[in-house]
């Protein structure tokens, strides 16, 4: 088993971490809105980024299944055996 994750495993996990800053982003953004067009265009693309991340959720989770790295990183450090 390689040690290293596939291209297509790293591409995924950063392009959902891409899409939870800028919905966290967005998410802080609207507090300071008031009510108005800006806000509701806002939230519609905030619903967008959480289908996003929903959507890159399964691709990714294959992706770690088939690579056979499905110990969870903290129990390499608990001493923890896999299964």
């Amino acid at each position: 088993m390689s040690e290293r994750h596939s291209g297509a495993h790293i591409a995924l996990h950063w392009a959902m971490a891409v899409v939870m800053i800028a919905a966290f982003v967005a998410g802080e953004v609207m507090l300071d809105l008031s009510r108005g067009p800006e806000k509701v265009a806002l939230m519609g693309w905030y619903a967008i980024m959480g289908a996003l991340v929903a959507a890159l959720l399964l691709p990714r989770g294959t992706s770690r299944r088939r690579s056979g790295r499905t110990v969870p990183f903290a129990a390499r450090f608990m001493g923890r055996k896999p299964g």
